[in-house]
């Protein structure tokens, strides 16, 4: 994960077209990162999936919400891994 810490901190399924998922990021200090989110039905099957790209900031840690199109209902979603960029 390129010393990108993350904790997650919640996500909704707000249909079952989309997920939104909620987590905290802290970067190595003035990196750019991107992260895979993903959302998962019931069978952790990846029903959506989405790559966001972050410009830096000058916080230590950060919160983002981040919605995700589904092609079907999902149970859950989840941010699968971040990177510098």
């Amino acid at each position: 994960m390129d010393d990108i810490s993350i904790a997650e901190t919640g996500y909704l399924v707000v249909d079952e077209r989309a997920v939104t998922v909620s987590f905290q990021a802290t970067p190595p200090s003035g990196a750019r990162f991107a992260c895979a989110i993903q959302a998962l039905d019931e069978d952790f099957g990846v029903v959506g999936w989405r790559v966001v790209e972050y410009a830096p900031f000058p916080e230590t840690t950060r919160s983002f919400t981040e919605r995700v199109p589904t092609l079907a209902l999902a149970t859950t979603g989840t941010v699968k891994e971040c990177w510098t960029i």
